[in-house]
Order: C-alpha cells, then sequence, then structure tokens
C-alpha cells in the first residue's frame, strides 16, 4: 500500500494549507504537551497568540523546556509568515537565530547581530548542556528557510511534486517536534521515535 499523508489529496502547498507548513509545528507542540496558555516572548515578535502548551497535564520540571522550544518554533514561524519583511531580511534573521543558538551552545559571547535573541536561546543552550541534542532545533530552522524560499518564488503556492519530496519537508518541519518531545521525556527507542515521526507526519503505511 502507497504511503499516505493528510496532503494526499493536493500534494501539500505548506504555505498555502498549514498542515505541515511552519504554523503547525507550534499546534503540533501544544497537541502534544496539554493545554495552558502562555504569551510567548516578544523577542523578534510582535505576534500575539494564545496557545496551548505545557498545561498541568505536562510535569511540572518539564514546563520550563516545553515552553522555551514553542518560543523558538513560534519566533521562527512569525519570522517566516509575519509581518511584511523581504525574503532576504527573514532569511537573515532566521540565520541570525541559528548563529544566536550556535553561540549559546559554544558558551560563546554573541555579536550585534545575535544579541536580539539572547533571551530566547540561553534556555535552549541549557537544555543543550543537560543532554538535549541540538539538531531538530536547528531542523525547524530549515523548515522555516524552506518555507520562505518557496513562498518567494511562488507566492500562491509551491507544490512538492512527489512523496519523497513532501516526506523529506516533513522530517524537518514535524518530525523533530515529536523527537524533541521524546528527548525530554527520556524516550530514545527507534522504534518509538519511527511511531512519533509517523505521528507528526501524519502518515501511514
Amino acid at each position: 500500500m502507497k504511503r499516505k499523508t493528510l496532503a494526499q489529496q493536493d500534494l501539500l502547498c505548506p504555505s498555502k494549507t498549514g498542515l505541515c507548513g511552519a504554523g503547525f509545528i507550534c499546534a503540533l507542540i501544544a497537541w502534544l504537551c496539554g493545554c495552558a496558555t502562555i504569551r510567548p516572548m516578544s523577542v523578534g515578535v510582535d505576534h500575539y497568540e494564545n496557545f496551548p502548551v505545557a498545561s498541568w497535564l505536562c510535569p511540572k520540571h518539564l514546563r520550563p523546556a516545553v515552553q522555551a522550544i514553542y518560543r523558538w518554533a513560534r519566533t521562527g514561524d512569525d519570522i517566516a509568515d509575519e509581518g511584511t519583511d523581504t525574503p532576504s531580511q527573514r532569511l537573515n534573521q532566521l540565520a541570525s537565530m541559528r548563529n544566536a543558538l550556535q553561540q549559546a551552545i559554544a558558551e560563546q559571547a554573541h555579536d550585534a547581530t545575535t544579541q536580539p535573541w539572547a533571551q530566547l536561546v540561553a534556555p535552549l543552550a541549557q537544555l543543550v548542556r543537560n543532554g538535549l541534542k541540538p539538531k531538530p532545533l536547528f531542523d525547524l530552522l530549515q523548515a522555516f528557510e524552506s518555507d520562505v524560499s518557496r513562498t518567494a518564488s511562488a507566492p500562491l503556492g509551491d507544490r512538492y511534486q512527489d512523496w519523497p519530496a513532501l516526506l523529506n519537508y516533513c522530517s524537518y518541519s514535524a518530525n523533530p517536534v515529536g523527537r524533541l518531545m521524546l528527548q525530554l521525556y527520556k524516550v530514545n527507542d527507534p522504534e518509538v521515535m519511527a511511531q512519533s515521526d509517523a505521528v507528526c507526519t501524519a502518515a501511514t503505511d
């Protein structure tokens, strides 16, 4: 049987449908972590959203980590999708976010371009020092950059033309969320990670 996703009927255009686009990332974090309302940090973002994240259903000791991951995804999402910045400006901001996180992980001083993100990346860098693998955080940025580039090249939607291309996009835009949550819960079983990927991509065999 062919592998299918929620986008089967339209070979998903993330910037048009949002099912596996940047906004879906934040919705997925909320769904995985329960319901409560936090306000994202305003670092680089003037977009307010009541969003369910890190409720009492989530263990108390994990809530700050979940919120830090959410803010990272929410900020990148808003840079990719909101406002009137040009694609070049959006990509530059995402690049400075990446550099800021790399500097924080390496315990290097921020420069003028990364200082605005210091508050955003500090808790993430601490999570990495405590054992969190940072690759999924950087994968999310790659998804946001893809959203910017594809929207710039085709403002009304640039569809992925085959399943491998779509699933590859989902491996950056959706799967990292589940893998980050599994890390927080100290779950590293390969089979469970594969199942998480399937849930995040909304794929079935």
